[in-house]
């Protein structure tokens, strides 16, 4: 059974301005970042690995020393294999 255009579009308005007890609106998590220069890390949309050259931007990118040169990468797609000691 398919839920009614009306009543989808009322519970988006709800989810959108959900508000604690006080009456402030909820912030929604910030994700940080781990990366640190130094750090051998693998890409996971390119299968390529390189290492962290320096720490995330504010948007979250990161740059990565690659077989190819210096490459932006955002941080979400990449995993780290082994951290700097």
């Amino acid at each position: 059974m398919a839920v009614p255009r009306k009543f989808k579009k009322q519970l988006k308005k709800v989810v959108k301005h959900t508000r604690d007890s006080e009456g402030r609106k909820i912030q929604s998590s910030k994700r940080t970042w781990t990366f640190v220069a130094g750090d051998l890390v693998k890409c996971t949309s390119s299968g390529f690995w390189g290492v962290v050259i320096d720490t995330p931007t504010s948007e979250g990118y990161v740059q990565v020393l690659m077989p190819g040169g210096n490459d932006f990468i955002h941080a979400s797609k990449l995993e780290r294999v082994q951290k700097t000691d």
